[in-house]
Order: structure tokens, then sequence, then C-alpha cells
């Protein structure tokens, strides 16, 4: 701009000396020249002015770049006093040059992390058979089948698409065997007399003393009943799965005892015997006697007699089961293999295996 004005300038001076030099008068030239000047000094502060503009401008531009979302409806071209105090004051960048432009994406929560509860419900099978025997009544632990309902509380941590969790669990079964025997003889016939070889006497027949015989059975009959339950149960387990959307599959290992019972009942009612027998006694010439039972006086039967035992027998858990999710609530189905130990109880002192089917719905929370 200054050489354009210094140009100009120059030509109007070289037209003035040139076009006017011998028409004008002294007064006109010094008027045309200051007419000039002061043009001169107008472009001259306009070019100052414009350069103001360009360095307010290109201060907005560094703004508009570091914060393009504060200033982005701000005009860029302003007076020079209001780009002058805004160029006074540095920029403050709102973003830092090492921060990222775009938020880290967190993953949302799994489905199944944290605290849930279930009521559930089975039935385990004995592996083994129940058997009845006439003369023994022997309860098989194995042959233990039946149904159970109970509750459970556990904890889930996911890592991805896996799963890590504890679950505790508690119930009430139903499950029980039992094994029954009837033994018994033939009651004896007092209507036919009942020979006994008891006494001694001289020749003749004379009345039979109860002393002389005792007590004598008439019938014997003995009925047995020998059963084996489980009626409280619990268990601590790990449960390690896989998720496919809202599904889980996983693998439980666990440990835990039941609360079992061994109850025998021996009934012995159907025992009578005669206590004060009625008779004779025949005594031949030869000396021997013989003696025989025609009635019975006085009788007697025999009692029920009851057994009962309690213990804690412990049991492992392998399972496999299948999870799915509605909403914060969901439904479960498991298959499982339990080794029952040793309970050191009347008819559990023996290892043995059932398997358990159970159906469980939860909630999430």
């Amino acid at each position: 701009m200054r050489r354009a004005a210094g140009f100009a300038v120059s030509a109007a001076l070289t037209f003035a000396t040139s076009a006017y030099a011998e028409t004008m008068t002294p007064e006109q030239m010094v008027a045309v020249i200051q007419k000039l000047q002061s043009r001169v000094d107008a472009l001259e502060t306009r070019s100052r002015q414009d350069r103001a503009d360009a360095t307010a401008a290109k201060a907005e531009l560094r703004a508009i770049r570091v914060d393009r979302g504060t200033r982005r409806d701000r005009p860029i071209h302003q007076t020079a006093a209001s780009y002058a105090v805004a160029s006074a004051v540095p920029p403050v960048a709102l973003i830092s040059k090492n921060a990222a432009l775009i938020a880290p994406i967190v993953p949302p929560a799994s489905s199944f992390d944290g605290f849930f509860a279930t009521v559930h419900g089975g039935y385990q099978f004995g592996a083994g058979k129940q058997t009845q025997d006439t003369y023994f009544a022997y309860a098989n632990p194995s042959a233990i089948s039946g149904g159970s309902i109970g509750s459970s509380l556990g904890y889930n941590i996911t890592s991805g698409r896996f799963l890590f969790g504890f679950e505790g669990r508690g119930r009430k079964m139903f499950d029980e065997t039992v094994a029954r025997s009837d033994t018994g003889v033939v009651g004896r016939d007092l209507t036919v007399p009942v020979y006994t070889a008891c006494c001694s006497g001289t020749p003749g027949i004379r009345p039979l003393l109860p002393s002389e015989v005792g007590s004598l059975p008439l019938t014997y009959q003995t009925k047995t009943r020998d059963a084996l339950s489980r009626d409280y149960g619990g268990d601590i387990s790990a449960r390690f799965g896989i998720t496919f959307g809202d599904t889980l599959l996983y693998l439980r290992l666990g440990a835990g005892a039941n609360a079992v019972t061994s109850k025998n009942r021996v009934d012995q009612t159907g025992n009578i015997t005669c206590t004060a027998v009625n008779g004779f006694v025949e005594t031949g010439q030869s000396g021997y006697s013989r003696g025989f039972v025609t009635g019975c006086s006085s009788f007697v039967s025999g009692s029920v007699a009851r057994t009962e035992k309690h213990g804690v027998q412990p049991y492992g858990i392998l399972g496999l089961g299948l999870e799915h999710n509605f909403g914060p609530y969901f439904a479960r189905v498991e298959g499982a293999m339990m080794n029952h130990i040793d309970a050191n109880v009347r008819f559990f002192g023996s290892n043995y295996y059932t398997t358990e089917v159970t159906g469980a719905v939860g909630v999430r929370f």
C-alpha cells in the first residue's frame, strides 16, 4: 500500500508540474500538493488498519483451530480495537494437545455380573436298587431317591465372555428308601393236645402243673422295617462358565453335606406265648411219663422296638448347567453327579453315588 501511495503521489506531482505548471499560481500549487499529501496520509492509515485486521484475523483463526466448538459462530472480521484486545490475551486451549479427541469405548457391564438369588427344585436318582428279603431287612443307601426344594445365593464376576462365581445352596429333601421283612412260624393249634416231655410220676393220669412246662410259644412273627433318608442338605460350589449373549454355559464344582437318618422298626406283636398251660400227665406202668398241653389260661404277646440314628454325610458335586437371562431374571437347568462319603451311621457306612436334575428361577441385583 505504501508503494501505491508513493506511486500516486509521484504521478500526481508529475501531472501537476507537467500539465498545470505554466497556468497554476504558487498558491494553487501548494493547495494541490497539500491535497495529495492528505490522500497519501489516508492511504497509509488504511494500510496500517489492514495490517492490524490481518493480524487479528490470524489470531482468530488460531483460536478457532484450537477451540472450534466455542468460537464457531464468531465473525472473522471485527474492528481493529476489538482484535487488539483479543490478541493481547493469549489463547487458552480448552483441550490439551495430548488429550484423546474420541473418548475410549467402555464395554457395557455383563448382565451376569453381581449378586443373584434363586429358588430351585429337583430330583435325585439313586444308582442302586432296593431289594426286599423275607428274613432280613437291609436298606440300601445307594437306592435313595426323591425330590427336593431349596434356595441359593451367589455372586458372579465376568471377564469378557468368561465367568467365575460362587454359590451357596440349601434344601429340604423328601427322599427315602425302605426295606421290609416279615418272618413267622405257624402257631400251635391247642385244640389238639400238644406233647411235651416234661414230667414224671406214678402210673396213672394227673393234671399238668404250669410250673412243669413254663412258657410255651404258640406263634412267632417278626415284621421289620428299615428306612434310610436324607433330610436337609447344603453345599458351597464354584462355577466356571462362558457366555453367549444372554445365555451361560457353566461347570459346577463343590462340596456339601446332608443330614441323614436311619430308622429301624421291629414289630413282634405277632409273637404269642402261653404263660399258664392246661393239660395232663400220663405215666405208664414202666414209669415213663408224657405230658400233654390242651389249653392256656394266660397269654402274652410281643412288643414293638424302634431305633433311630442321625448323622451328617458329606458329599462332593460335579455339575453342568445352562442359564438364560430375561432382563434381571433368569432360568436355569442343571444336571449333576454326587459322591456321598461314609457317614458312620447305621447302613450309611459306605460310599455311593447319585445323580440329580434341578431347575431354578432367579433374580440378579
